[in-house]
Protein backbone atom coordinates (compact mmCIF):
# COMPACT_ATOMS: atom_id res chain seq x y z
CA UNK A 1 0.00 0.00 0.00
CA UNK A 2 1.13 3.32 -0.23
CA UNK A 3 1.19 6.17 2.66
CA UNK A 4 3.20 8.57 4.42
CA UNK A 5 5.22 6.36 6.70
CA UNK A 6 5.81 8.08 10.33
CA UNK A 7 7.50 6.58 13.00
CA UNK A 8 4.33 5.01 14.89
CA UNK A 9 3.62 3.14 11.83
CA UNK A 10 6.73 1.73 11.34
CA UNK A 11 6.60 0.04 14.80
CA UNK A 12 3.28 -0.99 14.55
CA UNK A 13 2.32 -1.71 11.09
CA UNK A 14 1.71 -6.03 10.66
CA UNK A 15 0.59 -7.88 7.61
CA UNK A 16 -3.09 -9.18 7.27
CA UNK A 17 -3.02 -12.82 8.80
CA UNK A 18 -1.73 -15.53 5.69
CA UNK A 19 -0.41 -13.25 4.04
CA UNK A 20 3.57 -13.39 3.71
CA UNK A 21 4.82 -9.80 4.11
CA UNK A 22 3.41 -6.18 4.06
CA UNK A 23 4.56 -3.55 2.02
CA UNK A 24 4.38 0.42 2.72
CA UNK A 25 5.80 2.71 0.15
CA UNK A 26 6.12 6.00 1.03
CA UNK A 27 4.37 9.06 -0.03
CA UNK A 28 7.41 11.41 1.08
CA UNK A 29 9.93 9.60 -0.70
CA UNK A 30 10.00 8.38 -3.69
CA UNK A 31 10.79 4.33 -3.75
CA UNK A 32 11.20 4.14 0.02
CA UNK A 33 9.43 1.02 1.21
CA UNK A 34 8.90 -0.53 4.82
CA UNK A 35 8.53 -4.20 4.38
CA UNK A 36 7.02 -6.10 7.50
CA UNK A 37 7.01 -9.64 8.30
CA UNK A 38 4.66 -11.93 9.95
CA UNK A 39 7.75 -12.83 12.66
CA UNK A 40 8.39 -8.84 12.95
CA UNK A 41 10.93 -8.21 11.19
CA UNK A 42 10.99 -4.69 9.97
CA UNK A 43 13.14 -3.49 6.93
CA UNK A 44 13.61 -0.65 4.62
CA UNK A 45 14.15 -0.83 1.41
CA UNK A 46 14.68 0.95 -2.11
CA UNK A 47 13.15 0.66 -5.24
CA UNK A 48 15.44 2.07 -8.60
CA UNK A 49 15.54 1.35 -12.30
CA UNK A 50 19.06 1.16 -13.37
CA UNK A 51 20.13 0.58 -17.32
CA UNK A 52 16.71 -0.04 -17.92
CA UNK A 53 15.66 -2.34 -15.25
CA UNK A 54 14.36 -2.32 -11.99
CA UNK A 55 15.92 -3.26 -8.93
CA UNK A 56 15.55 -3.51 -4.84
CA UNK A 57 18.34 -2.65 -2.41
CA UNK A 58 17.85 -3.36 1.33
CA UNK A 59 18.93 -0.02 3.21
CA UNK A 60 18.52 -2.11 6.61
CA UNK A 61 16.62 -2.79 10.04
CA UNK A 62 13.83 -0.54 11.37
CA UNK A 63 14.91 -1.07 14.89
CA UNK A 64 18.86 0.37 13.42
CA UNK A 65 18.07 3.05 11.12
CA UNK A 66 15.44 5.96 11.68
CA UNK A 67 12.79 7.03 9.07
CA UNK A 68 14.70 10.16 8.14
CA UNK A 69 18.16 8.16 7.56
CA UNK A 70 16.45 6.06 5.50
CA UNK A 71 14.77 8.29 3.28
CA UNK A 72 18.25 10.28 2.95
CA UNK A 73 19.54 6.42 1.94
CA UNK A 74 16.85 6.23 0.04
CA UNK A 75 17.13 9.10 -1.81
CA UNK A 76 20.45 8.73 -2.63
CA UNK A 77 20.42 5.77 -3.85
CA UNK A 78 17.95 6.83 -6.49
CA UNK A 79 20.33 9.75 -7.12
CA UNK A 80 23.28 7.31 -7.71
CA UNK A 81 21.11 5.06 -9.88
CA UNK A 82 20.00 7.95 -11.82
CA UNK A 83 23.55 9.01 -12.72
CA UNK A 84 24.73 5.18 -14.00
CA UNK A 85 25.98 4.06 -10.58
CA UNK A 86 24.23 1.09 -9.09
CA UNK A 87 23.78 1.85 -5.26
CA UNK A 88 24.26 -1.23 -3.99
CA UNK A 89 28.13 -1.02 -4.84
CA UNK A 90 28.73 2.12 -2.64
CA UNK A 91 25.91 1.68 0.18
CA UNK A 92 26.68 -0.68 2.75
CA UNK A 93 23.23 -1.49 4.54
CA UNK A 94 22.46 -3.22 7.63
CA UNK A 95 21.07 -5.98 6.57
CA UNK A 96 19.77 -8.40 9.23
CA UNK A 97 22.18 -10.97 9.26
CA UNK A 98 22.55 -13.17 6.52
CA UNK A 99 21.80 -17.08 6.88
CA UNK A 100 24.62 -19.34 7.81
CA UNK A 101 24.01 -21.70 4.30
CA UNK A 102 23.94 -19.88 1.38
CA UNK A 103 20.94 -20.03 -0.96
CA UNK A 104 22.33 -21.61 -3.92
CA UNK A 105 19.78 -21.82 -7.53
CA UNK A 106 19.92 -25.61 -6.65
CA UNK A 107 18.21 -25.17 -2.91
CA UNK A 108 16.34 -22.43 -4.87
CA UNK A 109 15.13 -24.61 -7.66
CA UNK A 110 13.68 -27.26 -5.22
CA UNK A 111 11.73 -24.74 -3.38
CA UNK A 112 10.21 -23.35 -6.96
CA UNK A 113 9.21 -26.81 -7.67
CA UNK A 114 7.59 -27.37 -4.46
CA UNK A 115 5.58 -24.30 -4.96
CA UNK A 116 4.67 -25.09 -8.32
CA UNK A 117 3.28 -28.69 -6.94
CA UNK A 118 1.64 -27.10 -4.27
CA UNK A 119 -0.23 -24.30 -6.42
CA UNK A 120 -1.22 -27.36 -8.70
CA UNK A 121 0.14 -25.81 -11.63
CA UNK A 122 0.31 -27.62 -14.55
CA UNK A 123 1.86 -31.00 -15.56
CA UNK A 124 3.86 -29.08 -18.56
CA UNK A 125 4.96 -25.95 -16.74
CA UNK A 126 6.13 -28.42 -13.78
CA UNK A 127 8.11 -30.42 -16.31
CA UNK A 128 9.74 -27.72 -18.04
CA UNK A 129 10.79 -25.62 -14.57
CA UNK A 130 12.63 -29.18 -13.52
CA UNK A 131 13.87 -29.86 -17.19
CA UNK A 132 15.98 -26.53 -17.09
CA UNK A 133 16.09 -25.67 -13.64
CA UNK A 134 17.69 -29.12 -12.17
CA UNK A 135 19.00 -30.00 -15.56
CA UNK A 136 21.77 -30.06 -17.09
CA UNK A 137 21.27 -26.86 -18.83
CA UNK A 138 22.36 -24.08 -15.61
CA UNK A 139 24.15 -27.40 -13.48
CA UNK A 140 27.52 -24.84 -13.45
CA UNK A 141 25.72 -22.48 -11.88
CA UNK A 142 23.35 -24.37 -9.73
CA UNK A 143 26.42 -23.80 -6.26
CA UNK A 144 26.13 -19.81 -6.77
CA UNK A 145 24.27 -18.01 -4.08
CA UNK A 146 20.90 -16.72 -6.17
CA UNK A 147 21.98 -13.37 -4.48
CA UNK A 148 25.13 -13.11 -5.89
CA UNK A 149 24.12 -14.30 -9.30
CA UNK A 150 25.47 -11.69 -12.35
CA UNK A 151 23.69 -11.17 -15.76
CA UNK A 152 26.93 -11.91 -16.85
CA UNK A 153 26.70 -16.04 -15.10
CA UNK A 154 23.40 -15.83 -16.77
CA UNK A 155 24.37 -14.54 -20.33
CA UNK A 156 27.64 -17.16 -20.26
CA UNK A 157 25.70 -19.99 -19.95
CA UNK A 158 23.04 -19.00 -22.07
CA UNK A 159 25.35 -18.45 -24.38
CA UNK A 160 27.04 -22.56 -23.91
CA UNK A 161 22.96 -23.81 -24.36
CA UNK A 162 22.83 -22.16 -28.10
CA UNK A 163 26.16 -23.94 -28.53
CA UNK A 164 25.24 -27.48 -27.30
CA UNK A 165 21.74 -27.30 -28.42
CA UNK A 166 19.70 -24.24 -29.65
CA UNK A 167 18.62 -21.09 -30.00
CA UNK A 168 14.91 -22.22 -28.98
CA UNK A 169 16.01 -24.66 -25.66
CA UNK A 170 18.39 -21.19 -24.91
CA UNK A 171 15.18 -19.47 -24.96
CA UNK A 172 12.74 -21.88 -23.19
CA UNK A 173 15.51 -22.25 -20.71
CA UNK A 174 15.91 -18.51 -19.92
CA UNK A 175 12.60 -18.35 -19.53
CA UNK A 176 12.22 -21.07 -16.22
CA UNK A 177 15.01 -19.44 -14.78
CA UNK A 178 13.21 -15.85 -15.17
CA UNK A 179 10.70 -17.50 -13.76
CA UNK A 180 12.31 -18.59 -10.77
CA UNK A 181 13.88 -15.10 -10.32
CA UNK A 182 10.10 -13.63 -10.54
CA UNK A 183 8.73 -15.76 -8.10
CA UNK A 184 11.73 -15.30 -5.50
CA UNK A 185 11.46 -11.67 -6.07
CA UNK A 186 7.85 -11.65 -5.70
CA UNK A 187 8.68 -13.30 -2.30
CA UNK A 188 11.28 -10.63 -1.59
CA UNK A 189 13.74 -12.97 -0.42
CA UNK A 190 16.19 -10.70 1.62
CA UNK A 191 19.14 -12.29 -0.83
CA UNK A 192 17.91 -11.47 -4.20
CA UNK A 193 17.52 -7.29 -4.95
CA UNK A 194 17.01 -8.13 -8.89
CA UNK A 195 16.41 -10.52 -11.26
CA UNK A 196 19.97 -11.21 -13.07
CA UNK A 197 18.27 -12.84 -16.39
CA UNK A 198 16.58 -9.13 -17.44
CA UNK A 199 18.71 -7.77 -20.24
CA UNK A 200 20.04 -11.16 -21.69
CA UNK A 201 18.95 -12.30 -25.39
CA UNK A 202 15.65 -13.67 -25.07
CA UNK A 203 16.94 -15.79 -28.34
CA UNK A 204 13.50 -15.60 -29.63
CA UNK A 205 12.73 -18.29 -32.24
CA UNK A 206 12.89 -16.00 -35.94
CA UNK A 207 11.84 -18.27 -37.81
CA UNK A 208 7.86 -18.99 -38.36
CA UNK A 209 6.84 -22.27 -37.41
CA UNK A 210 5.69 -23.70 -40.26
CA UNK A 211 7.79 -25.52 -41.83
CA UNK A 212 6.19 -28.56 -43.68
CA UNK A 213 8.56 -31.50 -45.03
CA UNK A 214 8.39 -32.01 -48.92
CA UNK A 215 7.46 -35.64 -50.10
CA UNK A 216 10.95 -36.37 -51.19
CA UNK A 217 11.92 -35.06 -47.62
CA UNK A 218 9.42 -37.13 -46.09
CA UNK A 219 10.67 -40.11 -47.53
CA UNK A 220 14.33 -39.72 -46.95
CA UNK A 221 13.69 -38.97 -43.60
CA UNK A 222 12.11 -42.34 -43.16
CA UNK A 223 14.30 -44.47 -45.29
CA UNK A 224 17.54 -43.23 -43.13
CA UNK A 225 16.43 -44.36 -39.92
CA UNK A 226 18.43 -47.29 -38.89
CA UNK A 227 16.56 -50.34 -36.70
CA UNK A 228 17.47 -48.68 -33.66
CA UNK A 229 15.86 -47.35 -31.07
CA UNK A 230 16.07 -43.63 -32.64
CA UNK A 231 14.90 -44.45 -35.79
CA UNK A 232 11.71 -46.41 -34.35
CA UNK A 233 10.63 -43.60 -32.23
CA UNK A 234 11.56 -41.07 -35.67
CA UNK A 235 9.43 -43.31 -37.89
CA UNK A 236 6.47 -43.14 -35.13
CA UNK A 237 6.17 -39.21 -35.20
CA UNK A 238 5.85 -39.51 -38.88
CA UNK A 239 2.80 -41.95 -37.89
CA UNK A 240 1.34 -40.63 -35.20
CA UNK A 241 1.55 -37.37 -35.80
CA UNK A 242 2.47 -36.98 -31.85
CA UNK A 243 5.14 -34.82 -29.76
CA UNK A 244 8.86 -36.18 -29.21
CA UNK A 245 8.42 -36.03 -25.72
CA UNK A 246 5.08 -38.07 -25.73
CA UNK A 247 6.79 -40.91 -28.36
CA UNK A 248 10.22 -40.79 -26.10
CA UNK A 249 7.81 -42.22 -22.64
CA UNK A 250 6.06 -44.83 -24.16
CA UNK A 251 5.32 -47.46 -21.64
CA UNK A 252 3.59 -50.48 -21.67
CA UNK A 253 0.99 -49.26 -19.56
CA UNK A 254 -0.43 -47.16 -22.31
CA UNK A 255 -0.83 -49.64 -25.55
CA UNK A 256 -3.36 -51.83 -26.03
CA UNK A 257 -2.23 -54.01 -28.59
CA UNK A 258 -5.03 -55.86 -29.16
CA UNK A 259 -7.31 -52.35 -29.93
CA UNK A 260 -4.41 -51.01 -31.54
CA UNK A 261 -4.62 -48.02 -29.39
CA UNK A 262 -2.37 -46.12 -27.40
CA UNK A 263 -3.73 -43.77 -24.56
CA UNK A 264 -1.32 -40.92 -23.39
CA UNK A 265 -1.93 -40.19 -19.87
CA UNK A 266 -3.34 -36.65 -18.81
CA UNK A 267 0.08 -36.62 -16.54
CA UNK A 268 2.19 -36.55 -19.93
CA UNK A 269 -0.07 -34.69 -22.53
CA UNK A 270 0.17 -30.93 -22.85
CA UNK A 271 -3.62 -30.55 -22.71
CA UNK A 272 -3.67 -32.59 -19.13
CA UNK A 273 -6.32 -34.36 -20.73
CA UNK A 274 -5.59 -37.94 -21.66
CA UNK A 275 -5.11 -38.50 -25.86
CA UNK A 276 -6.10 -41.78 -27.86
CA UNK A 277 -3.69 -42.45 -31.12
CA UNK A 278 -5.34 -44.79 -33.08
CA UNK A 279 -2.58 -47.20 -34.11
CA UNK A 280 -2.13 -48.23 -37.91
CA UNK A 281 -0.79 -51.51 -38.34
CA UNK A 282 2.53 -50.09 -39.38
CA UNK A 283 2.25 -48.00 -36.29
CA UNK A 284 1.44 -51.28 -34.12
CA UNK A 285 4.56 -53.15 -35.19
CA UNK A 286 6.89 -49.99 -34.21
CA UNK A 287 5.43 -50.00 -30.78
CA UNK A 288 5.46 -53.28 -30.14
CA UNK A 289 9.46 -53.48 -31.47
CA UNK A 290 10.13 -50.36 -29.13
CA UNK A 291 8.44 -52.20 -25.72
CA UNK A 292 10.41 -55.16 -26.20
CA UNK A 293 13.51 -53.94 -26.72
CA UNK A 294 13.60 -50.88 -24.23
CA UNK A 295 10.53 -51.66 -22.10
CA UNK A 296 9.36 -48.34 -19.78
CA UNK A 297 12.56 -46.81 -20.49
CA UNK A 298 12.58 -43.00 -21.44
CA UNK A 299 14.24 -42.15 -24.31
CA UNK A 300 16.71 -39.26 -23.46
CA UNK A 301 19.62 -38.87 -26.33
CA UNK A 302 17.67 -36.64 -29.38
CA UNK A 303 20.20 -34.31 -29.83
CA UNK A 304 23.19 -36.93 -30.48
CA UNK A 305 20.73 -39.35 -32.36
CA UNK A 306 19.20 -36.72 -34.46
CA UNK A 307 22.73 -35.34 -35.64
CA UNK A 308 23.75 -38.61 -36.74
CA UNK A 309 20.60 -38.81 -38.89
CA UNK A 310 21.27 -35.53 -40.30
CA UNK A 311 24.73 -36.69 -41.42
CA UNK A 312 23.36 -39.46 -43.06
CA UNK A 313 20.83 -37.49 -44.76
CA UNK A 314 23.54 -34.89 -46.22
CA UNK A 315 21.79 -32.48 -48.26
CA UNK A 316 18.83 -34.60 -48.76
CA UNK A 317 16.81 -32.75 -46.20
CA UNK A 318 16.76 -28.53 -44.82
CA UNK A 319 16.96 -27.59 -41.20
CA UNK A 320 14.34 -29.74 -39.58
CA UNK A 321 13.04 -30.27 -36.35
CA UNK A 322 10.95 -33.49 -34.64
CA UNK A 323 7.54 -30.94 -34.39
CA UNK A 324 8.23 -30.55 -38.66
CA UNK A 325 7.02 -33.90 -38.52
CA UNK A 326 3.93 -33.38 -36.87
CA UNK A 327 2.87 -30.38 -39.09
CA UNK A 328 3.74 -32.56 -41.94
CA UNK A 329 0.90 -35.04 -40.90
CA UNK A 330 -1.22 -32.53 -40.11
CA UNK A 331 -1.10 -30.71 -43.57
CA UNK A 332 -0.40 -33.63 -45.87
CA UNK A 333 -3.75 -35.05 -44.11
CA UNK A 334 -5.86 -32.02 -45.27
CA UNK A 335 -4.29 -31.52 -48.71
CA UNK A 336 -3.41 -34.87 -49.68
CA UNK A 337 -6.25 -36.68 -47.87
CA UNK A 338 -8.95 -34.35 -47.29
CA UNK A 339 -9.21 -35.26 -43.58
CA UNK A 340 -12.08 -32.75 -42.52
CA UNK A 341 -10.02 -30.32 -39.54
CA UNK A 342 -12.36 -31.32 -36.84
CA UNK A 343 -10.95 -35.18 -37.28
CA UNK A 344 -7.02 -33.66 -37.92
CA UNK A 345 -7.36 -31.47 -34.40
CA UNK A 346 -8.61 -34.16 -32.70
CA UNK A 347 -5.90 -36.18 -34.11
CA UNK A 348 -3.04 -33.65 -33.04
CA UNK A 349 -4.77 -33.54 -29.84
CA UNK A 350 -5.78 -29.99 -29.61
CA UNK A 351 -7.80 -28.42 -26.79
CA UNK A 352 -11.42 -28.07 -27.67
CA UNK A 353 -13.60 -25.68 -26.65
CA UNK A 354 -15.04 -26.24 -22.80
CA UNK A 355 -18.75 -25.89 -24.05
CA UNK A 356 -17.59 -28.79 -27.42
CA UNK A 357 -16.04 -31.31 -24.28
CA UNK A 358 -18.96 -30.31 -22.03
CA UNK A 359 -21.96 -30.83 -24.63
CA UNK A 360 -19.96 -33.79 -27.45
CA UNK A 361 -18.94 -36.74 -25.87
CA UNK A 362 -18.35 -38.57 -29.48
CA UNK A 363 -14.80 -39.58 -29.11
CA UNK A 364 -14.76 -39.80 -32.81
CA UNK A 365 -13.16 -42.85 -32.85
CA UNK A 366 -14.19 -44.10 -36.43
CA UNK A 367 -12.84 -41.20 -38.21
CA UNK A 368 -10.12 -40.69 -36.27
CA UNK A 369 -8.41 -44.84 -36.92
CA UNK A 370 -9.73 -43.95 -40.81
CA UNK A 371 -7.60 -40.95 -41.02
CA UNK A 372 -4.51 -42.29 -39.51
CA UNK A 373 -4.42 -45.29 -41.33
CA UNK A 374 -4.87 -43.71 -44.38
CA UNK A 375 -2.27 -41.34 -43.23
CA UNK A 376 -0.30 -44.46 -42.81
CA UNK A 377 -0.70 -45.53 -46.33
CA UNK A 378 0.10 -42.63 -47.45
CA UNK A 379 3.55 -42.52 -45.76
CA UNK A 380 3.98 -46.31 -47.66
CA UNK A 381 3.27 -45.18 -50.84
CA UNK A 382 6.03 -42.11 -50.28
CA UNK A 383 8.43 -44.71 -49.19
CA UNK A 384 7.90 -47.55 -51.22
CA UNK A 385 7.85 -49.95 -48.10
CA UNK A 386 5.55 -52.60 -48.02
CA UNK A 387 3.48 -51.82 -45.61
CA UNK A 388 -0.05 -53.62 -44.67
CA UNK A 389 -2.76 -51.04 -44.52
CA UNK A 390 -6.36 -52.02 -43.54
CA UNK A 391 -8.75 -50.84 -46.02
CA UNK A 392 -10.98 -48.01 -44.42
CA UNK A 393 -13.48 -45.35 -45.54
CA UNK A 394 -12.89 -41.89 -44.27
CA UNK A 395 -15.99 -40.48 -42.46
CA UNK A 396 -16.79 -36.78 -41.91
CA UNK A 397 -17.16 -35.05 -38.93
Amino acid sequence: MRTELTDALVHTAAPEAGKSELLCWDTTQDGLCLRVRPNGTRSYVVRYMLHGEERRLTLGEAGKISLSKARYLADDARSKAKDGIDPADTIRPQAPQAPQASYTLKKAADDYLTYLAAEKKSNSTQRQAKLYLTGTYFAPLHGIDIGKMTKKDVADRLTAIVQDHSRITAGAARSSLSALYFWLNKKHFDTVEYNPVKGTDKYKNDNVRDRVLSDSELAAIWKACGDDRYGKIVRLLILTGCRRQEVGGLCKAEVDLYNRTWTIPASRYKTNRPHTVYLAPAAVDLVASLLSDTGDAEFQHWSHCKAALDARLGDKVAPWTHHDLRRTMSTQMSEELEVPDSIIERALGHKQEKIKLTYNKNKYAKPLRAAWEQWAARVAQLTGDNVVVLPVKQSVA
